[in-house]
């Protein structure tokens, strides 16, 4: 693969969880839980848990010492239905669906049901998907933290306060699971046989960080369904197949360029309430 080196760096490199014009240039010494943003500690306590966390992004298990799980070492088990939500939830996202549909298109992912902890001894990660349409969650997306739902007291609440704490419960024990529908993410590293790391600038157009650089590129993980043109879309069996659709459309490489993949970690980002996969 032919590398291309950009002479200078138009945009912003983002370091720390001061998001903006300015940047966080305060060290933090003595305690990784300070790495995590406010949002995300306050996430975390309302949880009543405690994982690693860096800016927004929340660790829900890891392979050992980052080193990654293998194809092999992955179990994926896709529902063909999707999963309920809390009445109230289901009543606000009717009543915002339809302005959400004159100007968005519909299209099928999925969202992460229930998978193994780290320390689990089943010898691989399990994970259990289940589809969820676009329009199914970024109908409430949008209203996180509006005052649109009732508390036990019957005081206005927000979606992320009265339903944020199960952002971080995906077991399929009786811990329960996440209750709020959000898509997975596939956010790729691609590192080159040399060790260089691909930067990739974000274009002017996006709704997060326009003009930015990233050490990663994004793909939300495609379920069965029709794309805008009304054929039937690529869908990813599995978060490999999913990432390497993804390298395939960004940026034209095939498995055969592909030396090894690996999934790093399994993350809980608190702005959208994203799964996000490395």
């Amino acid at each position: 693969m032919r590398l291309h080196t950009a002479e200078v760096l138009e945009g912003k490199i983002v370091v720390g969880h001061q998001y903006g014009e300015e940047l966080n240039t305060d060290i933090v010494q003595y305690s990784l839980y300070k790495l995590a943003s406010q949002n995300a500690r306050s996430l975390m306590q309302q949880a009543s848990i405690e994982r690693f966390a860096v800016d927004d992004c929340i660790v829900l298990t890891n392979s050992e010492g980052f080193k990654g799980w293998s194809p092999s070492e992955i179990k994926t088990t896709v529902l063909s239905s999707g999963l309920p939500i809390p009445e109230d939830l289901e009543r606000l996202q009717q009543e915002k669906i339809e302005s959400i549909k004159k100007d968005y298109f519909n299209s099928s992912h999925y969202r992460l049901a229930s998978l193994t902890p780290s320390f689990s001894d089943l010898g691989q990660l399990e994970v259990v998907l289940a589809p969820v349409g676009f329009h199914e969650y970024y109908s409430l997306t949008p209203f996180f933290d509006e005052p649109l739902l009732s508390s036990i007291d019957g005081s206005a609440v927000s979606i992320r306060q009265k339903y944020g704490n199960t952002a971080l419960t995906y077991g399929s024990t009786d811990r329960g699971s996440n209750l709020i529908p959000s898509p997975i993410s596939i956010q790729c590293i691609i590192v080159t046989a040399d060790n260089q790391i691909v930067l990739m600038q974000r274009s002017s157009s996006v709704a997060f960080y326009p003009g930015h650089w990233s050490a990663s590129f994004e793909e939300t993980m495609n379920a069965p369904g029709l794309n805008r043109h009304g054929l039937p879309s690529r869908s990813d069996d599995d978060f490999v197949t999913g990432a390497m659709r993804g390298l395939e459309e960004e940026l034209a490489v095939t498995d055969s360029d592909v030396e090894s993949i690996k999934v790093v970690s399994m993350n809980v980002e608190y702005l959208t309430f994203l799964c996000v996969i490395n």
